[in-house]
């Protein structure tokens, strides 16, 4: 029996709210990807640690790991939160995850959308942030087409 697949190839392009203070600056490296999807609807999860996406019935093809570089005061706190993607008038939702690094080998995740968790600069005022996440998406999709979403990534140093 010959299986074909129709195919939808989803990037998220991440916008950084400006709310945060002068100095502080987001260097995007690499967006996230979620890759090909089946034409049915339904939902994929990309693991925020190894960048591995299930179910392989609905996400068909390798995604990549969203990766973003906050540069912010050394040694100080930055209050970080990834904000879903809700009502995109193509049906998408994506409802992120992050995973923070800095230089001293410290490590974070945050496995709740919309909500604020709290991360040093480390010593040289970097944090590098990795998003992931559930993406949900409609019935009916055209096969080769493509979806691009915008997410917001919100962060400013804690007073």
């Amino acid at each position: 029996m010959l299986n074909i697949k129709h195919t939808l190839l989803i990037s998220l392009l991440l916008f950084s709210k400006f709310i945060f203070a002068a100095g502080e600056v987001l260097t995007v490296v690499q967006d996230i990807n979620f890759g090909e999807t089946s034409p049915r609807a339904g939902s994929c999860v990309m693991d925020v640690i190894t960048g591995d996406i299930t179910p392989a019935t609905l996400c068909v093809s390798d995604g990549t790991l969203g990766k973003y570089t906050i540069t912010a005061t050394a040694n100080t706190n930055i209050e970080i939160k990834a904000i879903s993607t809700v009502g995109d008038v193509n049906g998408f939702i994506l409802e992120p995850t992050l995973r923070l690094t800095n230089n001293l080998g410290e490590e974070a995740t945050n496995l709740n959308p919309d909500t604020y968790i709290d991360f040093s600069t480390g010593s040289d005022g970097l944090i590098t942030v990795y998003m992931a996440g559930t993406l949900t998406f409609p019935d009916g999709l055209a096969s080769g087409s493509s979806q691009t979403l915008s997410a917001e990534l919100e962060f400013t140093e804690d007073p």
